[in-house]
């Protein structure tokens, strides 16, 4: 959805209603995406139309994108009884001790990450994309490279992790992309026609290819790794808390994705997913155990290191013993029963 905006903006297509309900839909999948409204409207406004054609286009856009708006504000409230998802809220209280870093590292953290592997060869490329653009004076191209910029700056400053191959950042990866291949056919047009250019283009495309099929291989590890880890500790644990332990058990956990699918119980989230109550108190470990007693919780199902005293002296149930996290310098999933 965000490549299709934002190439439809360079590429000078679409229909302002279309943009409109396509930011629409994109806020149900993440609500981020309702920055794209800020590349679209910068379109409009410089398009050189009369008052009147601008104000029809702000209002197709607007109307289009404000009934998928209206229905998801209206979900969530029915849902959580806040307009936005609990992750929302969750995922910022618990990478808050994140924004003690400087805002520039966090920044340099969130952009850099389209630059690993190939990505890295093309960012020349993007480059001369960009500056090609700015010379041009071609508005629907330039939003698309400052909406990246401003994605990784908000996500810098509300939310600034990287983990899980920089989740927050693969919807704007692919704007990346979309300049730095750009970039590279307009670089390489007319390179047969000089010899030392010729070869130059001849080592950036083997270069490319060569790190594009070794960066496959790795990410086909990385991949048989991550479905490893998850079978092993949260579907394997999932499946031996729905075959072993009472059905009126109340688990608290932390990780509840798997316990949910597979068991189907009623769960204590400890990261505040389906549990707003704990999202005020997610990194305070004395209100946290005074809450699951409060809650009168059975079992606690953590993984050991996650918390420095919660899990401490409760008596042990379960471990996955799982090789796969081990090899992984990772730990095992452990079932502690709760002790009030």
């Amino acid at each position: 959805l965000v490549a299709a905006v934002l190439v439809f903006l360079a590429e000078s297509k679409g229909n302002y209603f279309l943009f409109g309900a396509l930011i629409g839909i994109s806020i149900w999948v993440r609500p981020g995406g309702v920055t794209l409204l800020g590349p679209v409207v910068v379109v409009i406004l410089l398009s050189g139309k009369m008052f009147k054609k601008i104000l029809q286009d702000l209002f197709n856009l607007f109307l289009s994108f404000g009934v998928f708006l209206a229905l998801y504000l209206f979900f969530n409230l029915a849902i959580t009884g806040t307009p936005y998802p609990n992750t929302f809220y969750a995922k910022q209280a618990e990478y808050a001790s994140l924004q003690l870093a400087p805002l520039w590292a966090r920044f340099f953290g969130e952009a850099q990450l389209p630059l690993i592997g190939a990505g890295a060869l093309l960012l020349p490329a993007a480059l001369y994309f960009g500056w090609h653009a700015l010379r041009r004076r071609d508005v629907g191209t330039l939003v698309g490279g400052l909406w990246f910029l401003g994605y990784a700056a908000l996500y810098a400053w509300k939310l600034p992790v990287t983990y899980q191959h920089g989740r927050y950042m693969i919807p704007a990866m692919p704007i990346y992309f979309f300049w730095g291949l750009s970039g590279l056919s307009r670089l390489l047009a007319d390179s047969h026609r000089v010899h030392w250019k010729k070869l130059g283009a001849f080592a950036w495309r083997s270069a490319l290819i060569l790190v594009w099929f070794a960066f496959y291989g790795l990410g086909a590890k990385s991949y048989a790794e991550d479905v490893a880890f998850i079978e092993s500790e949260m579907v394997t644990t999932a499946h031996w808390v729905a075959e072993n332990l009472p059905p009126d058990a109340l688990i608290a956990a932390h990780d509840i994705g798997a316990l949910g699918y597979f068991d189907g119980r009623e769960l204590v989230d400890l990261a505040g997913l389906v549990s707003p109550d704990v999202i005020s108190i997610l990194r305070d470990e004395e209100e946290l155990t005074l809450y699951l007693n409060d809650q009168e919780v059975d079992y606690l199902i953590v993984f050991p290191s996650w918390y420095e005293t919660l899990s401490e002296g409760l008596p042990l149930v379960y471990n996955t013993d799982s090789p796969f996290a081990l090899l992984m310098n990772g730990e095992n999933m452990s079932v502690y029963q709760w002790v009030r």
